[in-house]
């Protein structure tokens, strides 16, 4: 492609400076945002954080895969009865054996 002469005239540049984040004062300008704008500006707010929306989303996926472990790894409304009223363990249990 040819160029004209007066090309250099139209260069545009942008000087970004490198200086060093302080992510404390990022989290806590944020966390004051809670309840005043969405979470997803409240995220774009935060330096580390590229993609708001994909962020959203792997909230919303932890959030829901601890749900699933919870509900997997708690006991059953039976065996929590059993557990408070002492039951359920077969250690102490022994009462025929301790009586001797």
């Amino acid at each position: 492609p040819e160029s004209k002469s007066d090309d250099w005239q139209k260069l545009n540049f942008t000087f970004t400076r490198n200086l060093p984040e302080n992510i404390t004062d990022e989290a806590d300008a944020a966390s004051k945002l809670k309840g005043l704008v969405s979470d997803q500006t409240m995220l774009s707010t935060l330096s580390f954080v590229d993609d708001p929306k994909a962020e959203m989303k792997r909230i919303a996926d932890e959030i829901a895969q601890k749900a699933k472990d919870a509900a997997t790894n708690s006991l059953s409304n039976t065996d929590f009865q059993k557990f408070l009223n002492g039951g359920g363990n077969d250690d102490n249990n022994d009462s025929a054996t301790d009586s001797e």
